[in-house]
């Protein structure tokens, strides 16, 4: 009986120490809303981790086909430039990066942060993807709303 109380008593100190150790990254704004000729933002990028984290940043295209959501590779009429391609964002750090955009035509694209967060027990590398989502529109009000319209409508 007095195994089980302990093992009730520890259980929760390591599930604890557990959530602490693990690492997570956040972004934000996860979307935003931009005139298609003059696209400047930012977003930023969190490191709630306990150690230095490399970044690598690449703007791809969001388009819709057949009410599905398709990343491809930037398209020739969304051109984006972005204050830095790669940083490293230190511990408990927060990092900002800004994007300067313009489209021919409305355009929603993607600027994805790709993060080395760890090992499996072979050695292989696990990546973690996030992105903060840009919709350039003639009008920028609403934009977003006439980008998710169409995936209702197939």
């Amino acid at each position: 009986m007095k195994r089980i109380a302990l093992i009730a008593l520890i259980t929760p100190v390591i599930i604890l120490i557990l959530s602490a150790l693990a690492s997570a990254q956040t972004i934000s704004p996860l979307n935003s809303e931009h005139n298609r000729k003059k696209v400047r933002g930012e977003f930023s990028l969190t490191n709630d981790g306990f150690a230095p984290l490399a970044v690598t940043l690449e703007p791809m295209s969001l388009t819709f086909v057949d009410g599905k959501p398709v990343v491809s590779d930037l398209a020739p009429t969304a051109r984006v430039k972005l204050s830095e391609y790669s940083a490293s964002i230190g511990v408990k750090q927060i990092r900002t990066f800004m994007v300067n955009a313009s489209c021919d035509d409305d355009c929603a694209f993607i600027v994805f942060a790709t993060m080395m967060t760890g090992h499996t027990n072979t050695g292989v590398a696990i990546a973690t993807h996030v992105g903060s989502t840009f919709y350039a529109c003639q009008r920028a009000k609403g934009c977003r709303a006439s980008f998710l319209a169409q995936l209702k409508t197939q």
